[in-house]
């Protein structure tokens, strides 16, 4: 292979050999390490050049469609909840920041849902450094508590709200969700707090007892209470509080508990029905710590028959859960009690193979619990050994 303009090289300098890469090229003889190297490189090269393809768009991560948006009036705050999408409209996970905005409207619920936020600015802007604050469980809870002067203008109308989410791509250009499901509540002047909650340890439950407030926020009788939510918590912290059930009275038997546990107990009145329901602001806490200290019932039905060998004495087994076990007692002519059994007896039968025939006894029985609380004895009967 020679070019135009460029003498052949002088052969004693640049002796000629059979390249096989270029036959006719003058360059020095490589060494057989060089030329399987070469030879590497030039097919990674063409292999590389046979699989390129176009190149491939930046993935747009558009948030999926929040569809479980709620809201609802507790005291004079509104609390707005809804879960953060993990996944993009195209169903693959997100890996983009994500920011939340919340639209507010007022008295305009009549509207189609679609028309209802046109031209609207978010009422709340939160970018993603501020979520952490306001998430539970990949759950935001979104708390708006009204100034007074606010609360009694806006009593008695209708708040719609609806959420959009979205990432951001190259500078920053956002990429929005659909808009939400719609939530609407109507404001209620809720009464003022429960301030006297009260907790008792029963036997099979834990009690709660307080009195009915009798004022609004607003200063006005109370009006169309439809009952009370109770809360429950383990620790006292306020994101750990459960909704453990309702009452339509001032009280509450709180039944799903463990005896030598701390409990801690609130409880918020509510107003109005199903989607719409309003509950005043928490009330004064209740803590207590029940603990065992009621025996069973007493034996029923005791009775004993002499047999030649023992007395037998039967009776009616106790049904407490936590029954564990219990005591037969004998007393004779002119003697102390004494307890018959060295340890609790675990069956509602006894067999005294101390009697002593021609004498005369009269027998009861006690049940004893796991907390080794005891009961009344039984109504006793008196045998005669003969």
């Amino acid at each position: 292979m020679g070019f135009r303009g460029m003498r052949r090289p002088d052969s004693a300098i640049f002796p000629p050999f059979n390249n096989p890469i270029c036959p006719g090229c003058f360059l020095a003889r490589p060494s057989q390490a060089k030329l399987a190297a070469m030879l590497l490189v030039c097919a990674s090269w063409l292999s590389g050049c046979a699989t390129e393809g176009p190149p491939h768009p930046p993935r747009i991560q558009r948030p999926q469609r929040t569809q479980d948006l709620a809201v609802t009036q507790v005291g004079r705050a509104l609390i707005v909840t809804f879960h953060l999408p993990n996944r993009a409209a195209d169903g693959r996970r997100l890996t983009k920041p994500i920011e939340v905005q919340i639209f507010r409207q007022t008295g305009n619920s009549g509207k189609p849902a679609p028309a209802l936020f046109v031209a609207v600015k978010p009422w709340v802007d939160l970018a993603p450094n501020k979520l952490p604050r306001f998430e539970r469980s990949g759950v935001i809870h979104y708390e708006a508590i009204l100034m007074p002067a606010e609360f009694q203008n806006s009593t008695g109308k209708t708040f719609d709200f609806m959420v959009q989410t979205l990432t951001r791509g190259f500078r920053r250009r956002p990429f929005q969700s659909d808009p939400s499901n719609i939530a609407v509540t109507r404001l209620v002047d809720v009464s003022v707090p429960v301030a006297d909650l009260r907790a008792y340890s029963a036997q099979d439950a834990v009690a709660l007892k307080w009195t009915a407030p009798s004022l609004t926020l607003m200063g006005k009788p109370v009006q169309g209470l439809a009952g009370y939510q109770l809360f429950r918590s383990g620790s006292g912290k306020p994101e750990t509080f459960l909704a453990i059930g309702t009452s339509s009275n001032t009280s509450y038997s709180d039944k799903k508990f463990e005896f030598d546990h701390t409990y801690y107990y609130r409880v918020r009145t509510r107003f109005g029905s199903g989607k719409t329901v309003a509950e005043s602001a928490d009330s004064t806490l209740a803590v207590i710590t029940p603990h065992d200290i009621f025996p069973p019932h007493a034996p029923q039905t005791l009775t004993a028959i002499y047999t030649g060998k023992a007395v037998e004495l039967v009776w009616t087994p106790n049904l407490e859960s936590d029954l564990a076990g219990y005591n037969i007692y004998r007393r004779e002519d002119g003697q102390p009690p004494q307890k018959l059994n060295p340890s609790l007896q675990p069956t509602a039968i006894y067999r005294d193979f101390s009697a002593v025939a021609g004498h005369r006894y009269l027998y009861w029985a006690t049940a004893v619990d796991q907390s080794k609380n005891e009961s009344d004895p039984s109504a006793a009967v008196l045998v005669e050994a003969r």
